[in-house]
């Protein structure tokens, strides 16, 4: 089953400031990085008349020498 909560939050002037500028900057940066996604696609698009196939999930990145397995502990 899934819960949610909701939790409210009181910060002062200067907490609410820096929340603020912070999810300000975070919405900026996704909104760009979308934005160069979009590009990429219409670009791909454009040049194959076909449309690109976007990866959905990261690539895992390769394990470091001596490093535990992923989802595991070391």
């Amino acid at each position: 089953m899934l819960n949610g909560y909701k939790y409210r939050l009181h910060p002062t002037s200067e907490q609410a400031d820096f929340l603020v500028r912070t999810i300000g900057c975070a919405r900026f940066i996704y909104n760009k990085l979308l934005e160069d996604r979009i590009a990429i696609h219409e670009e791909a698009k454009a040049e194959t008349g076909a449309a690109l196939a976007l990866p959905q999930e990261a690539r895992q990145p390769e394990p470091r020498e001596g490093a535990a397995p992923i989802g595991q502990k070391a």
